[in-house]
């Protein structure tokens, strides 16, 4: 019920045109039996149609069914049979490749995988094939992985745009590791991620994204990179530049405060329920020395409220006499509360010093 009311938020409805055949067609000698009339490659071509226009989030496995809810053309094949066929398959109906990346068996994915070249790369199939990359099948996995390391270094923004946004919100949750090695020290898994993110277009692709007015959670894909240090370099051009209120604050804030912060999920220590999980942040000092001031005048005067907060909270925590009192005096009579509030604590503990003890920075002497 939650799946459908996702599809549904997202604009993504089950065909009305695509009725399923009731009973399965006769089996091809020559192509895979799921595409072996016209009737039944209609019916995928149809499912294949609306899948496409869909958001490029909703492509998940939960696809399949859709794509292939009569498929039962592997389960009388031999591997040999299997790998032949569907290369046939996608010989005389190349336009139904997208769909085999979804097949429910292991040796038509992977042959499907062999068949994706640069050339005809779109964001749906980079999206497909970066989620071959979490298959539950080693081989397909091993597969897709070699076939991504293949053919990064031809893929244009064009391609990557698009796709990154969900692709980096989703891939640090994705855990099946190549090859399946449950004793693996999680810093030794294989980072699709990093790789994909270790190409120069692919990183300037996801920092565009991150300064391009868009919906969704924006912030939690900044979030998703903060473990990355080429992410330092960008850091000031999000702070000056990025829509997202909330970009621009975790920019700002990684820049005054010298660290890059960010939640993890992970199991808690001792005895813990299945699938219980705790949050915690991870952080990790910048590799760049960014112009504190600029960045504090910048903070004090953004759109943002919850950025001119982090200015506050600098001058709370520095004090009077570290900023320029021009830069910052305007925040006294801020429209916002909650930046008047942070105000009237920095004016107790600097100037008036009446602040409790238990209030007191011992770093303010």
């Amino acid at each position: 019920m939650m799946w459908k009311r996702i599809r549904s938020w997202l604009g993504f409805h089950s065909p009305q045109a695509a009725p399923r055949p009731v009973t399965p067609e006769p089996a091809d000698p020559d192509l895979l039996a799921s595409a072996n009339t016209a009737e039944r490659r209609a019916h995928i071509r149809n499912a294949l149609s609306w899948i496409l226009d869909a958001p490029l989030e909703a492509v998940d496995d939960r696809l399949r069914p859709y794509l292939f809810p009569h498929n039962r053309d592997a389960l009388d094949q031999t591997p040999a049979d299997l790998i032949r066929l569907t290369g046939q398959t996608l010989d005389a109906e190349s336009d139904l490749l997208p769909a085999y990346l979804f097949h429910r068996n292991g040796y038509v994915r992977q042959t499907t995988l062999d068949r994706l070249s640069a050339e005809t790369m779109t964001p749906f199939l980079f999206m497909a094939l970066c989620l071959r990359g979490n298959d539950w099948v080693d081989a397909v996995r091993q597969t897709a992985l070699t076939k991504l390391e293949a053919l990064m270094p031809d893929l244009t923004a064009t391609v990557l745009g698009p796709a990154l946004p969900p692709l980096i919100r989703r891939m640090p949750s994705w855990r099946r590791v190549l090859p399946t090695q449950p004793s693996l020290p999680a810093a030794s898994q294989p980072d699709n991620l990093a790789l994909i993110l270790s190409f120069p277009v692919a990183r300037e692709a996801a920092i565009d994204s991150l300064l391009t007015p868009r919906t969704g959670p924006t912030t939690r894909m900044l979030l998703a990179l903060a473990r990355y240090p080429w992410l330092d370099a960008q850091l000031e051009r999000l702070a000056r530049n990025a829509p997202a209120p909330g970009v621009r604050r975790v920019a700002v804030s990684a820049l005054l405060s010298g660290h890059m912060r960010w939640p993890v999920r992970r199991k808690p220590a001792g005895p813990a329920q299945p699938g219980q999980t705790e949050s915690i942040l991870e952080h990790r000092p910048l590799t760049c020395q960014p112009d504190r001031d600029a960045i504090f005048k910048l903070a004090a005067h953004d759109r943002a409220a919850s950025v001119r907060a982090l200015a506050a909270d600098a001058l709370i925590a520095d004090g009077p006499d570290v900023f320029d009192r021009e830069d910052w005096e305007h925040l006294i009579e801020d429209k916002r509360q909650s930046v008047r509030t942070r105000m009237r604590f920095f004016h107790r503990k600097w100037v008036e010093g009446s602040l409790p003890d238990y209030l007191k920075d011992p770093k303010a002497g």
